[in-house]
């Protein structure tokens, strides 16, 4: 595959997905350490035949992952998110909590605020991040992401 796409500038496309999952095996395999997926993912980046979803999110999801204990994978959860324009990012995985911008979210915190979205003041985001409050007036912060 390589072979027949190398004379072409990004003529392959990884998305994050299939980026996030290869990261997920390589941890899995016995015969990999930790250290290894860094250089895997770099090597992707360098690679010109090869282009990625979000090259900057990408890296900054390595610097992340480098010196934090968080797998890959969820470095660049965070990193998408923040790229995004999100101001943070809400989850219930314990190790994502050390990143930046990232905030833990029990579960009965969830519920509270999935009553509080079904309720009269719920406010919601479209796609521009621009919130909207019931009224209809905009809200001018940048939305959650979960």
């Amino acid at each position: 595959m390589f072979d027949a796409h190398g004379e072409e500038h990004g003529g392959l496309f990884l998305s994050d997905r299939v980026l996030a999952e290869l990261c997920r095996t390589l941890s899995r395999s016995d015969e990999l350490e930790r250290a290894h997926i860094p250089r895997s993912v770099r090597a992707l980046l360098d690679n010109c035949t090869i282009a990625l979803e979000v090259p900057p999110a990408v890296r900054n999801a390595l610097n992340s992952f480098g010196t934090t204990a968080t797998d890959f994978p969820d470095c660049l959860i965070a990193t998408r998110v923040s790229h995004a324009g999100c101001s943070h990012t809400l989850t219930f995985d314990q190790r994502m909590k050390s990143l930046p911008d990232v905030r833990f979210l029990q579960l009965k915190e969830a519920i509270k605020f999935k009553e509080r979205k079904e309720g009269s003041q719920a406010l919601s985001f479209d796609s521009f991040g621009q919130g909207k409050a019931p009224s209809g007036r905009r809200e001018s912060r940048a939305p959650d992401f979960i």
